[in-house]
């Protein structure tokens, strides 16, 4: 029986080919997009889902306020890390660290240059202890509690030494800024995974000092705030967060500048899990260059991805219902010599099958072409490779079944009512004109294409708007200088 079906699906398909040719088409266009628009969706919310206790991971952030106003940043205060590192109820690990970036670095064996560096981080051993590391070289539990060491990552390392063995490179030195003279005294690897955590290079705290930057990474003043100062801890369980909040509000109580909040000003430290992370516009991640992704912007692309998919199923729906008559010759005949309803709806739905898959393998070879054309407007690590998760392949198929039998069940319900005696007769029309269904389906489909292209023409007169306007000052006569 299911190889009469395919044969019979093949060749029905073969016959109307311009009619299967606007069905593919017209799939395979939604079905790309939406392919596009998933893989989107799916790298921004699986940032940081590896760590072994991600769920119970959280960053320490501050809230400023005044009479007027407030706003959030992502750093605290020196003191509250080194008080929160030396144990508080509720919480089980804690590392602090402080990012930073050095104009030059010289590795002295290879003699090599490399000008302004980013992704370093001044930190200690508990920085390894919190977050899970496969170490290449070197020993993990005394590393960085000296002056002048420096943990590199097997990226960072093969980029200052390309000739050497990573046992080899651990001793050698790095130059940073002409004069700090640091040891490398170990190699882990990178995470493979998506991840906020983009460190390079970590540098023991002690060697602040040679650094000349004692007073701000290791600044015990509770009252200054630096964004680059960052403290992350590992509860016991989430129910105990209440708790640790209460903690952190005493903390801030207590260190308050008393002449500071007799002028009306506040902080309060916040507790923002590891998941708000990669999504938090206010706070951000670790600097000012690292893109935030925005669930809002990911709920509307979902809807749109959603409503593309459902207009051509619709449009699939429509064409099918609208070939009606040319079909009912079939379907009569094929009931007289026995057919029975099952069977025939077994029939639209495997031809509607084919025409899905045919359309989902020409959505994927389009999906390199949309990924190409909008690169601008995409997060940079996108690409087809994601394809090849396990996750996305069964969503992919799942989804293309889905498709399939939405879009085939409704014309083969109908289609597979016709009677014999109605088709001789030549009363098919009269079925067809009673399909209330269908006339809601297309007021449907031509409603949401109208608000696509309304959407569509504003958003062009909105980027046309940010691109033209006149400024007030000659943008190109104005650099900004890193320092």
């Amino acid at each position: 029986m299911f190889n009469n079906i395919l044969k019979i699906a093949f060749r029905n398909i073969w016959r109307n080919k311009v009619f299967s040719l606007i069905n593919i088409v017209g799939l395979s266009i939604g079905l790309s997009a939406s392919f596009v628009i998933g893989i989107i969706i799916y790298y921004d919310v699986t940032f940081d889902k590896f760590h072994p206790d991600g769920e119970r991971m959280h960053r320490i952030t501050t809230t400023l306020s005044s009479n007027d106003d407030s706003f959030s940043t992502r750093g605290v205060a020196i003191p509250l890390g080194l008080k929160v590192k030396e144990g508080m109820a509720g919480i089980e690990k804690a590392t602090t660290f402080y990012s930073t970036n050095f104009r030059k670095i010289t590795s002295e064996s290879e003699n090599y240059i490399y000008k302004n560096t980013t992704d370093i981080i001044y930190t200690d051993a508990s920085y390894f202890n919190f977050f899970n590391y496969r170490w290449l070289t070197g020993k993990p539990r005394s590393v960085l509690d000296n002056p002048n060491e420096v943990v590199l990552t097997s990226t960072r390392a093969a980029k200052y030494f390309p000739k050497l063995s990573l046992d080899q490179i651990v001793g050698k030195t790095l130059i940073y800024n002409d004069s700090i003279n640091v040891k490398v005294v170990g190699v882990v690897s990178a995470f493979k995974e998506r991840t906020d955590l983009n460190f390079q290079e970590f540098l023991s705290y002690k060697t602040a000092i040679s650094a000349g930057a004692e007073n701000q990474v290791l600044n015990r003043n509770w009252n200054s705030t630096n964004s680059a100062s960052q403290l992350f801890i590992i509860v016991q369980n989430n129910g105990m967060l209440p708790q640790i909040q209460q903690a952190l509000d005493q903390l801030a109580k207590e260190h308050a500048d008393k002449e500071m909040v007799s002028m009306g000003y506040g902080r309060q430290f916040d507790i923002q899990s590891l998941s708000d992370l990669h999504f938090n516009q206010d706070v951000g991640t670790f600097n000012f260059l690292e893109r935030t992704a925005d669930k809002t912007v990911l709920l509307g692309l979902s809807l749109t991805a959603f409503f593309l998919l459902l207009l051509g199923c619709i449009n699939f729906i429509n064409l099918n219902t609208a070939q009606a008559s040319k079909r009912a010759k079939e379907i009569g005949i094929r009931k007289t010599l026995g057919s029975s309803r099952k069977l025939i709806i077994f029939q639209f739905i495997g031809e509607t099958t084919i025409l899905t898959m045919a359309a989902g393998l020409i959505s994927l070879l389009l999906c390199p072409l949309w990924i190409k054309m909008f690169s601008d407007f995409i997060p940079k690590g996108i690409s087809l490779d994601l394809m090849a998760n396990m996750w996305i392949i069964g969503f992919v198929l799942l989804l293309l079944a889905v498709v399939a039998l939405f879009s085939g069940i409704y014309p083969a319900m109908i289609l597979s009512k016709f009677r014999p005696i109605q088709v001789l007769k030549g009363q098919i029309f009269q079925v067809e004109s009673k399909s209330v269904v269908r006339k809601y389906l297309t007021i449907f489909q031509f409603t949401i294409a109208q608000i696509f292209i309304l959407a569509t023409l504003i958003v062009g007169q909105q980027l046309n708007f940010m691109l033209n306007k006149e400024m007030g000052f000659k943008t190109n006569a104005i650099a900004y200088i890193r320092a």
